[in-house]
């Protein structure tokens, strides 16, 4: 993993527990291949997920925010 996001998902919970949430909401929808795209398995909850996970990374890595 990238250590910037490494330091990011470690400083930010909030975040991290989305990430969790969206990786398990993608097993639902039976993606299961890391290098395969999530393209094909997204529904309404992933697209919500994935929004606000991109969001806090962009103020983050904008503002060197701390989210907590």
């Amino acid at each position: 993993m990238n250590g910037k996001i490494n330091d990011w998902l470690n400083r930010d919970g909030e975040a991290t527990k989305m990430v969790m949430e969206l990786t398990i909401e993608l097993s639902y929808n039976e993606w299961n291949k890391i290098s395969e795209s999530i393209c094909n398995y997204k529904n309404t909850v992933i697209d919500k997920l994935s929004k606000e996970i991109l969001e806090r990374a962009r103020v983050y890595f904008k503002n060197g925010a701390v989210m907590r």
